[in-house]
């Protein structure tokens, strides 16, 4: 059960990587950081992570699969949070796995108590 739940989490939580896709094959430029699947074709990630990619570079997820192999899944529409938090979204050809939440209730936070509705 613990290397089952492991593995979904590896797919639901994955490294960003920089690459040139038009090469053949594709040429790897590094490890930007890292994101998770949180809805059907959703990855959330710090901003930081993708906000200036070079020149025909592209930002992808990386999936190590069971046996080793990887495969790698691009990300587009690439969105900064609306209030300009280091969060963004992106859309994947990936689902998730593992269900991950951000928060199902009203959440409370910080020393003013400000209220975050997340449904």
């Amino acid at each position: 059960m613990y290397l089952e739940g492991r593995a979904n989490m590896m797919r639901d939580i994955v490294p960003i990587l920089s690459a040139d896709l038009v090469a053949v094959p594709p040429k790897l430029f590094g490890y930007e950081g890292t994101g998770f699947v949180a809805a059907p074709h959703v990855l959330v990630t710090c901003c930081h992570c993708v906000a200036t990619a070079r020149p025909g570079t592209s930002y992808c997820a990386l999936i190590v699969m069971d046996d080793g192999s990887h495969t790698l899944h691009v990300l587009s529409d690439i969105t900064q949070d609306q209030n300009g938090a280091d969060l963004a979204t992106a859309t994947v050809d990936l689902v998730p796995h593992l269900g991950l939440e951000i928060g199902a209730n009203e959440i409370t936070t910080g020393p003013t108590s400000t209220r975050l509705v997340i449904r």
